[in-house]
């Protein structure tokens, strides 16, 4: 059983690592538009801003383990 709940945890890990990952994908996209076209994906864009928001929440929640704070930032170094 313990080593289940080590298992699940670092499935978890990862996905907070990937959900991370594909926020950082969406605006590196969104910086590589033009800043002329951003105005047409204004709702994209809102939308984007708002899940974003919902995302960082829920990531600031769980990274108060010290263990994923640890695993993210030697990911990022």
């Amino acid at each position: 059983m313990f080593s289940q709940k080590i298992i699940d945890q670092k499935q978890l890990d990862v996905s907070i690592c990937s959900l991370l990952s594909k926020m950082n994908e969406a605006y590196v996209s969104l910086t590589k538009t033009e800043l002329s076209d951003i105005h047409v994906m204004k709702e994209v864009v809102n939308r984007i801003s708002r899940q974003t928001l919902e995302c960082s929440y829920f990531i600031q929640e769980y990274a108060q383990n010290k263990k994923f704070r640890t695993l993210i930032i030697s990911k990022i170094l």
